[in-house]
């Protein structure tokens, strides 16, 4: 069964459950997988660089992805 047809087969098992336990269960491990993400494991400095680097982003001084990737192939091309 591929990503797709599990996924439908899934909603159409939660729509169809009249099981309360069943709802809390999978809306705990949304909910879990959604508290852990990697910003909670990364140590100061980390996050203190990603904050910089956003608030450059935020200030126009970021260089657009399109620019990057035709610099880099440019640059392997040689």
């Amino acid at each position: 069964m591929n990503m797709q047809s599990e996924k439908l087969h899934l909603v159409r098992m939660l729509i169809e459950t009249e099981d309360k336990d069943i709802l809390d269960q999978i809306k705990a491990i949304f909910e879990s997988q959604q508290a852990s993400t990697p910003w909670d494991e990364w140590d100061d400095e980390v996050r203190v660089d990603v904050e910089q680097a956003i608030a450059e982003l935020e200030r126009g001084e970021g260089i657009p992805h399109e620019e990057v990737m035709r610099e880099f192939l440019a640059w392997r091309k040689k």
